[in-house]
């Protein structure tokens, strides 16, 4: 990975939904990063952007990469933006905490949602029958 820091290219609020252009097109922005910087570090808000394919996969897959908010490093996006948002002592949201936490809670999500989703196709199936008895039936 070739990381740049090229001050020709959008940096801070210029990579945000709060920036006009990039709202309005924000694929034509990542597409002059990809082709012109695809490790791009956003000196304003300490952050990276990485847009090669490849790059962003083996990001994906690198358990050591991703930190949360409480752990991030001083200066850091995921500090200073999503870790200004929690109390002190509080936990970062599912989402943003590493293992074994993650997996923990994100085991319980799955589980209920599961067992919701079971509960629905039940309810579906009983009320299918229900309805196609009492149109049958003969109430006269």
């Amino acid at each position: 990975m070739n990381i740049t820091d090229d001050n020709e290219l959008p940096q801070g609020i210029q990579l945000t939904p709060m920036d006009e252009s990039f709202r309005q097109d924000p694929y034509r922005i990542f597409k002059r990063l990809r082709e012109h910087a695809p490790v791009h570090k956003d000196s304003v808000f300490g952050r990276f952007f990485v847009t090669g394919h490849d790059d962003v996969k083996n990001l994906l897959h690198d358990k050591e990469f991703f930190s949360d908010p409480t752990k991030a490093n001083p200066g850091t996006f995921s500090r200073e933006v999503l870790g200004a948002r929690l109390a002190e002592g509080e936990n970062p949201p599912m989402l943003l905490m590493d293992e074994p936490d993650h997996r923990r809670l994100r085991s319980l999500v799955l589980s209920s949602q599961v067992m919701w989703s079971v509960g629905v196709l039940i309810f579906e199936r009983l009320w299918r029958v229900h309805w196609t008895r009492s149109q049958t039936m003969n109430l006269t």
